[in-house]
């Protein structure tokens, strides 16, 4: 989807004008974006690595959009333009060309093209569980080498994308989107090697498949068989590129869940703990309160005290 779009004029509070999260204060500047279609099947690997939007900017004039606290993560690839500034809470700094800014999610995301021209690429990525660990990391700056490439392989995947060609067009559309994959990751994690890459697209379908199903009675032996890997093959690889262990992905993933049942349910704690696979309201309850600190009637209760 391509649009233009004129935004004027706006005065006063950050609250005039919003989309979503993203709030916009701007003096009439003129931008031109372009998304890649996630909806389509053939841009798989990018929805399998929980992209929720991607596309590039074109931006002219003095311009100014964010949001104070974010729900997802951010990457923003400064392509050109000397022009370009960010605020995460601690006032604007300048963002260079062929750099790469790193938000995490829960901070605030202000940008700001001062009176100029830019090109920048954005990514938002949702917070889910192979995106957590950014959520210990702070906010940060990195050179983004072939940054060319990466403008090249999102242009041709949307212009591929809008061909009215059938013949090759989806094979194409899937080989650029595995290359926008690939550089997405090597941002978030430089240090890992191409072998990295394959074995965290393997585990990262790994915990697809157990949060689907979190009734399962998950042990490591049924977690390594199901990732096609060894006991120890998986630990390694799961603890090396993420920080856990496989068996405390598992938990992780029954805790969360059981927060959103908590949040936005009236399920008793007997149907939450046969929900997330524990065996009793009692061992559920423990675990709660080993992971959060609060047992989870409690939980829900300062939930409602809250709302109310």
């Amino acid at each position: 989807m391509e649009v233009s779009v004129a935004i004027p004029s706006i005065l006063g509070e950050r609250k005039n004008q919003q989309t979503e999260e993203v709030t916009v204060l701007a003096s009439t500047p003129r931008t031109r974006q372009r998304m890649i279609d996630l909806t389509q099947k053939s841009v798989k690997s990018l929805v399998d690595l929980d992209v929720r939007v991607l596309g590039t900017d074109w931006a002219h004039g003095n311009y100014l959009a964010g949001t104070k606290k974010s729900s997802t993560h951010l990457l923003y690839y400064a392509v050109r333009g000397n022009h370009i500034y960010f605020d995460i809470g601690k006032g604007e700094q300048n963002l260079p060309p062929n750099h790469v800014l790193i938000v995490p999610a829960g901070f605030p995301q202000w940008t700001h093209l001062s009176k100029g021209k830019s090109v920048g690429i954005w990514v938002n990525l949702w917070n889910t569980p192979r995106w957590h660990f950014l959520e210990q990391k702070m906010p940060s700056i990195h050179i983004a080498n072939d940054l060319s490439k990466l403008a090249s392989a999102i242009d041709a995947c949307i212009d591929e994308q809008k061909s009215p060609e059938r013949y090759g067009v989806e094979q194409n559309i899937s080989n650029y989107a595995k290359i926008i994959s690939n550089y997405i990751i090597r941002t978030v994690k430089p240090e890992y090697k191409s072998s990295d890459i394959s074995h965290l697209l393997k585990i990262d379908q790994l915990w697809h498949e157990v949060s689907a199903d979190l009734t399962q009675p998950w042990t490591a032996d049924i977690l390594a068989a199901r990732a096609h890997m060894s006991v120890g093959h998986l630990y390694n690889i799961q603890k090396r590129l993420t920080g856990t262990t496989p068996m405390q992905m598992v938990l992780r993933l029954r805790m969360e869940r059981a927060q959103l049942l908590l949040t936005n349910t009236n399920l008793t704690l007997d149907r939450i703990s046969e929900e997330i696979g524990f065996s009793s309201a009692f061992s559920f309850s423990n675990a709660f309160v080993r992971q959060f600190g609060l047992r989870p009637g409690a939980y829900r209760s300062q939930l409602h005290k809250k709302i109310k």
